[in-house]
């Protein structure tokens, strides 16, 4: 389960927004072949027993995206620093960079473009 305070990041008035994300790995686990109301009322007991809130979501829009966010496999980090050593070694004007390789999110993916460019 991960929960995204999107109101922190983009001001919403008096409310509060959430982006709950549920699955990863687990995903056939967690979801499986659940409805996307089933899994909505899932993530909202659940992200309400985690932060204590006692009032009702006044509006929850559910989407089941089972491939989203990519999830690395154990040595991940290891095979990407190879790769890029070799692509160092060979002296390759060529450089990895994005979601691929560095981590799933926007930042990550910024900051992996910009370490790109500069070991060019």
């Amino acid at each position: 389960l991960g929960c995204i305070y999107d109101s922190c990041t983009f001001p919403q008035g008096n409310r509060t927004v959430l982006t709950v994300m549920i699955g990863g790995a687990w995903y056939r686990e967690m979801v499986g072949s659940k409805s996307a109301s089933e899994v909505q009322v899932m993530a909202v007991e659940e992200i309400s027993r985690i932060l204590n809130i006692k009032a009702s979501p006044v509006r929850c829009d559910t989407s089941l995206l089972p491939q989203c966010i990519a999830q690395y496999t154990v040595g991940h980090r290891g095979r990407v620093e190879k790769a890029r050593a070799v692509i160092s070694k060979s002296d390759l004007p060529l450089a990895i960079a994005g979601s691929s390789y560095d981590g799933p999110g926007i930042n990550d993916t910024i900051v992996s473009a910009k370490n790109a460019v500069i070991s060019m």
